[in-house]
């Protein structure tokens, strides 16, 4: 087992056992630019009920959301972002959901970046706001095409 998946056997009725889907964990990020915002508060949370709403539609044990607050996009060293990859690399998760892509990057550049990191842990991303899920090679291709079309402008 890769540990990104659990399955085992539970017990149904009258204690026979029947197998159990894998389980899917996955991990929140959620992201305000600027601390002077009116209510940033109430910005990671409107993000953060939109990836749980998400994750439990996709059947994703969400087991946190981290969240970042006063940093920007372009800054690939800000705490959440560390944290986020401290927690990938102790091997549990294998999905990152975030309420859009532009709470995890700015540029197509710096996203190929940290997708690569993601993959080189045999982690995928799932975003809410575009709805693109890397765990299917639809959701690899719709990222690819919007990568190149937004290398455009």
């Amino acid at each position: 087992m890769n540990g990104h998946r659990q399955s085992g056997v539970a017990r149904g009725p009258k204690g026979k056992s029947r197998p159990t889907l894998p389980r899917i964990v996955g991990i929140g990020y959620v992201r305000v630019a600027a601390t002077p915002q009116q209510a940033p508060r109430a910005g990671l949370d409107a993000q953060t009920a939109k990836i749980r709403r998400r994750a439990k539609a996709e059947g994703i044990d969400l087991v946190g959301v981290i969240e970042e607050t006063g940093e920007s996009a372009h800054n690939f060293k800000r705490p959440g972002l560390t944290q986020l990859f401290s927690v990938l690399d102790a091997g549990s998760i294998s999905v990152v959901v975030v309420p859009d892509i532009s709470r995890l990057a700015r540029h197509v550049l710096d996203l190929r970046r940290l997708l690569s990191r993601f993959a080189r842990r045999g982690v995928a991303l799932v975003t809410v706001q575009e709805s693109l899920d890397t765990r299917t090679s639809q959701g690899r291709r719709e990222l690819r095409a919007l990568s190149r079309l937004v290398s455009l402008f």
